[in-house]
């Protein structure tokens, strides 16, 4: 017998718990002059993640296709060949999820596959590594390009620096 997810609406916890986890992971807007104050990362809005969604962490290589092994990862989200699969953009983050909505489908070999107009808008060439965050109960992976993850760890950086919190 083939379990067959797609043919079921989504519930609307689990699309909801979508929508936090995108949410917690995203950037805060750039500021757009040097001279102003930098916000740091949400890293505590972590917190609004719910207590039993455990994260997953892994650098990916992206290949010419657009591919991207993790064979951790792939095998937590449980996505089956041919799975319909959602793709939005958040500040900073491609988050990649199954949907009956989804315009995408998972593919026979096992990876995260961004399409070539997000790889072209984020600036993700083949070759870079990317950093992958997946919450497996829900289904949903963000990719964060090479870019992202610099602006990140400068951002946070720089405001423990400014915050007096710099190791000395």
């Amino acid at each position: 017998m083939k379990d067959d997810r797609s043919h079921f609406p989504v519930p609307e916890r689990r699309r909801r718990a979508a929508r936090d986890i995108v949410a917690a992971l995203s950037l805060p807007e750039l500021r757009s002059t040097p001279s102003e104050p930098t916000r740091p990362l949400p890293m505590f809005e972590l917190g609004r993640l719910s207590s039993d969604t455990s994260m997953l962490y892994a650098v990916g290589h992206v290949d010419a296709s657009g591919r991207i092994a993790s064979s951790e990862i792939v095998e937590a989200l449980a996505w089956r060949p041919g799975e319909q699969l959602k793709i939005v953009t958040t500040l900073g983050a491609i988050a990649i999820f199954a949907s009956p909505e989804g315009l995408y489908s998972a593919p026979r070999k096992p990876c995260v596959v961004v399409p070539i107009a997000l790889r072209r808008r984020y600036g993700i060439k083949p070759g870079d590594h990317v950093f992958l965050a997946a919450a497996p109960e829900h289904a949903i992976v963000l990719v964060y390009s090479r870019q992202t993850m610099n602006d990140i760890l400068a951002q946070y950086h720089s405001a423990r620096t400014a915050g007096g919190e710099a190791d000395s």
